[in-house]
């Protein structure tokens, strides 16, 4: 399940030149469904 979700993540990332490690942490919660415990 997180692999999948690193390469989602990733894959929304990759047209971006500067990389947020925040960002990337919020995308992998969001694709492995558990951005509600971040809240």
């Amino acid at each position: 399940m997180a692999d999948a979700g690193i390469e989602a993540a990733a894959k929304k990332m990759k047209a971006t030149a500067r990389k947020s490690r925040v960002t990337f942490c919020y995308l992998l919660a969001e694709a492995i469904d558990t951005l509600n415990k971040l809240y």
